[in-house]
């Protein structure tokens, strides 16, 4: 049997946005348009447009930070194409982390809070996907189906 194993391109993900993420007590999914350009009268979630989000109740977090942990932490083989089509924001209390993600690549950008202007890139398998998706679909924001 062939052994996978991760390739590491980017730096591991930084234990402190990590603690923001697994202390979360509001999570928000992002459904983005791939191309970081102004659209008239939508919100734009770190340049991206927004074509939906989905605020997280409290009995799915902590399915939705395992699913997480598994794609920051987990094997993943990083890819170079970046049309992310995801994001998410985790808030802990006043404190938040922002990812945006591209789940064909399994590359992401990773800000520390919604203002943050700086970005880091790192890695993220594909298991928050199915997750995500399934949790923007029952919101309405996802027809059809699932982006890559």
């Amino acid at each position: 049997m062939k052994q996978t194993t991760t390739r590491r391109l980017y730096p591991p993900f930084p234990d402190e946005l990590w603690a923001r993420i697994e202390h979360a007590d509001r999570l928000t999914v992002y459904m983005l348009h791939p191309e970081p350009r102004p659209c008239a009268g939508r919100p734009a979630f770190h340049g991206y447009p927004v074509l939906g989000r989905v605020e997280v109740d409290e009995s799915s977090i902590a399915r939705v930070v395992g699913v997480l942990r598994k794609g920051l932490y987990g094997r993943s083989s990083p890819k170079r194409c970046w049309i992310p089509h995801h994001g998410v924001r985790a808030s802990d209390g006043p404190k938040s982390v922002d990812l945006v993600m591209c789940f064909m690549c399994e590359v992401m950008q990773h800000f520390a809070g919604p203002r943050a202007k700086k970005f880091v890139w790192g890695q993220v398998g594909k298991a928050p996907k199915p997750v995500l998706n399934r949790l923007l679909r029952k919101a309405g924001v996802l027809h059809g189906p699932a982006p890559a």
